[in-house]
C-alpha cells in the first residue's frame, strides 16, 4: 500500500517578472537559510539527520526555466522529512519525504 502527502498552504507573496528579483525576495525570506545551487540534486548523505536545522536549495537556472513558462517556482532543502517545495501564483506546495524501512 502506498501514500502520497502533499501539503498545500496560501500566500500573498507578489513575484516580479525578472527571475533575478525572484531569487533576491526568495533569499529574503529565508534569510540566511538559503543556498544558491547549480543542480537541485541532493546526495543522501547531504541529509541533516535529526535536527532542524536546514537549508533552502535555490536554483536560478531551474527558476529562469519554470517561472517564465509554468508561474511556478520549484526549491529543494536539505532538511529530512522535506524534499520539493513547490511555489505557486497563491498557494505552495511541501513534498514530504519519507525514510521507508522495510519490515519483516
Amino acid at each position: 500500500m502506498g501514500l502520497d502527502t502533499k501539503i498545500y498552504l496560501n500566500h500573498s507573496l507578489n513575484f516580479p517578472e525578472n527571475t533575478d528579483e525572484v531569487i533576491k525576495i526568495l533569499t529574503n525570506i529565508w534569510d540566511g537559510k538559503t543556498e544558491v545551487v547549480k543542480s537541485l540534486e541532493i546526495k543522501e548523505n547531504e541529509l541533516i539527520s535529526n535536527s532542524i536545522e536546514y537549508k533552502i536549495l535555490i536554483c536560478p537556472k531551474l527558476i529562469e526555466f519554470e517561472y517564465p513558462k509554468f508561474k511556478q517556482i520549484s526549491l529543494r532543502t536539505n532538511f529530512k522529512f522535506s524534499g520539493d517545495i513547490i511555489l505557486y501564483a497563491k498557494n505552495n506546495m511541501y513534498y514530504p519525504s519519507w525514510n521507508w524501512k522495510k519490515c519483516n
